[in-house]
């Protein structure tokens, strides 16, 4: 087949164009290998996509997404959805990641693309992220 036209280029073009809207997810249901996804789920294609568009790595991409899950399944762990992401609770996340004893120690500026993402594409009620 060829790399021009396979399915998931197709998709990740599809994705960067828009024309997969984002659905309600009902995140008591969605899983991933036995783990709960959490409300940033829904978003993940599209801003790995955008990560993508705008020149990242694949390590980069990679290491944002892992980011990206570990902060969603912590926001679900505290009964949060997406729209419930400040930057307070961003602060918080990191907090609690560093004393897990994380190899690796993100920063609020680690999360900024992220952020970035979620003003342009995340749910409405984020407007404190829009400047």
């Amino acid at each position: 087949m060829c790399v021009l036209h396979s399915p998931a280029r197709f998709v990740r073009v599809r994705l960067l164009l828009g024309r997969f809207p984002h659905k309600e997810v009902d995140h008591d249901q969605q899983q991933r290998n036995g783990k709960r996804l959490g409300p940033l789920s829904v978003y993940e294609q599209g801003y790995l996509a955008e990560m993508g568009r705008l020149g990242y790595a694949k390590n980069t991409i990679s290491g944002h997404r892992a980011l990206m899950r570990r902060l969603s399944r912590w926001l679900d762990g505290q009964g949060l959805e997406a729209a419930g992401l400040t930057v307070e609770v961003a602060e918080s996340f990191l907090l609690a990641l560093r004393d897990s004893h994380s190899r690796w120690q993100p920063t609020l500026r680690t999360l900024s693309p992220l952020l970035g993402y979620l003003r342009k594409s995340g749910p409405r009620r984020l407007w404190w992220l829009r400047s």
